[in-house]
């Protein structure tokens, strides 16, 4: 896959993680000199079961979990619906040394995809299932 689009300084990227496992993973990492910015990522559950999902912004030095919501509401763990997906769009700034993370209590049953600006690469595991 491509990268949709660059400009000095950085470019956008696509995200596309499978959350595999049941602890925390990362999505983006704010790292260097600079920060990254969200534009907008969803939380898509695929295979039919009901996870508990946690999505944070994660402090790595202080330890200090940031926990966002959706739909105009903050949660630290939501239970999601078979084949729900929540949308997080209001853009979110990843500061250097934090982590946008995502935690399923089912692993293999939730993916996100998403966009950010930056110079990262977003992590490559993501595998699609098939009819998805």
């Amino acid at each position: 896959m491509t990268t949709p689009f660059t400009f000095p300084g950085g470019s956008a990227n696509f995200i596309k993680q499978n959350i595999s496992g049941t602890s925390a993973t990362q999505i983006v990492l704010g790292q260097g000199n600079g920060q990254f910015n969200v534009v907008w990522f969803r939380c898509n559950e695929y295979a039919g079961l009901t996870p508990d999902l946690t999505v944070e912004i994660y402090d790595i030095a202080n330890a200090v979990s940031y926990y966002l919501g959706s739909a105009s509401f903050t949660w630290k763990a939501k239970a999601m619906t078979a084949l729900q997906s929540l949308l997080f769009d209001d853009g979110i700034v990843i500061p250097t040394g934090h982590q946008l993370r995502v935690t399923s209590s089912i692993g293999n049953s939730v993916m996100v995809t998403g966009l950010y600006v930056g110079k990262q690469t977003s992590p490559q595991n993501w595998a699609p299932q098939a009819g998805h």
